[in-house]
């Protein structure tokens, strides 16, 4: 009987069995394509989804920035024209003129140079920085030509050997001389105007950071301190360079130096001559 058993075992599938298993893997196999089709289209939106909210973001966010600066410039500019010309020469009274002023809370430090570049008077007060000779700047070059305000490009103090970005404006006489020029100083390193970004998140994540434009780009904004003012190291990640280089704006999948995919979005200032970038790990 034993024998029987097997040969009914091995007798080949009937045509309805046939076509039953066949519908079967059909179905699996119509299933399967579907499900990957529709996570693929799910991916595609999401992906866009993601582009069009970082893009959205980064272009808010800079043109806040753009506002924000301009602001402060201007805040510069004003207290410039208002400042009497009869107090230009004695820190003394430049001090006492500017201590009460709204001015002085918008900057970390205030600094006031002489025609030929020297501070003499500086808010708040501190050790051997009057006197520091500021003349070989090159915003102090063209402060002095134009007789207008300017965002300086950014640089390393020289009281304290800190990064800082500047908002200048000459205080001209009734002939259009230069009798002094107004320094209002962010320190990149504190919370500011420019410090609170280099801080902010991008989603949980993610960060902003910001690069001069020009030959030699440095990090103006990052959120490892020791970068600021830091060149930037050649190979890093490509759709920087690009934004750099061409002025590409909006957000793009890339990676970065250290091999970790990003995505990353640029827009360019229009106050300043830098490339601000949001990146998400």
């Amino acid at each position: 009987m034993s024998q029987l058993v097997d040969k009914d075992e091995m007798k080949p599938l009937g045509i309805k069995a046939k076509v039953a298993l066949a519908t079967s893997i059909t179905s699996v196999l119509m299933i399967a394509l579907v499900t990957v089709v529709q996570l693929q289209r799910i991916k595609t939106d999401f992906t866009k989804m993601l582009f069009t909210q970082q893009t959205a973001l980064i272009t808010r966010t800079a043109d806040e920035l753009d506002d924000k600066l301009k602001m402060l410039l201007d805040i510069i500019a004003m207290s410039a024209r208002q400042q009497p010309l009869d107090i230009a020469a004695s820190p003394e009274r430049l001090r006492a003129y500017y201590q009460d002023r709204a001015v002085l809370a918008l900057f970390d430090d205030l600094l006031v140079l002489n025609p030929q570049g020297v501070v003499i008077a500086d808010l708040p007060l501190r050790p051997r920085r009057v006197g520091i000779d500021a003349s070989d700047r090159r915003y102090f070059h063209t402060v002095m030509r134009t007789r207008k305000p300017l965002i300086a490009e950014p640089v390393i103090g020289k009281s304290a050997g800190q990064p800082i970005v500047q908002m200048v404006a000459p205080v001209l006489n009734a002939k259009g001389e230069v009798v002094c020029v107004l320094n209002g100083v962010l320190r990149l390193y504190k919370d500011n105007v420019l410090g609170s970004l280099r801080t902010a998140k991008v989603g949980r994540s993610g960060y902003y950071f910001a690069l001069t434009r020009g030959a030699q780009p440095v990090y103006v904004l990052h959120p490892d301190a020791s970068r600021l003012l830091q060149p930037r190291q050649a190979g890093a990640n490509p759709a920087t360079t690009r934004a750099l280089d061409v002025g590409f704006e909006g957000t793009i999948d890339s990676v970065n130096g250290a091999g970790e995919r990003t995505v990353n979005s640029y827009k360019t200032l229009k106050s300043v001559d830098w490339v601000l970038a949001a990146s998400l790990p």
